[in-house]
């Protein structure tokens, strides 16, 4: 399939995390967790296109392939998957990548490898979704 490439900044969930009360587990990041790099992938439009998306879907699921068990109550009896789901309107702006490369290089496992959804807010998409 045609890749593209952009740049893209991408901020960590946990940005902040630091100054949460009460504090939870995790790194405690301040404001530093935000980097920006080249991303080389596939539209997420395209993939939808060719896998036949329905006319009547209205989001799109997206799950990593990392695994993990949360210690929170109540506990899974297993594994969970991490996920988020995009408005179709939005994953279907030509925008969004799945990407496979970062500044050039196949992903690592800690950059979300095989692939990793490059979702970037526009501001006009940011002012009408609020």
């Amino acid at each position: 399939m045609q890749s593209e490439t952009r740049i893209a900044t991408l901020e960590c969930a946990g940005n902040g995390r630091v100054f949460l009360v009460p504090q939870v587990e995790g790194a405690q990041w301040e404001l530093g967790a935000v980097g920006n790099a080249e991303w080389t992938g596939v539209p997420l439009s395209d993939l939808l296109d060719r896998a036949g998306m329905d006319e009547g879907a209205r989001e799109i699921v997206l799950e990593g392939a990392d695994r993990g068990t949360p210690r929170e109550k109540p506990v899974p009896p297993g594994p969970i998957a991490f996920a988020r789901s995009l408005p179709r309107d939005k994953a279907i702006q030509r925008e969004v990548l799945i990407a496979y490369q970062m500044n050039g290089r196949d992903l690592t496992v800690d950059h979300g490898y095989p692939v990793r959804a490059i979702v970037p807010a526009t501001m006009e998409w940011l002012r009408s979704n609020g």
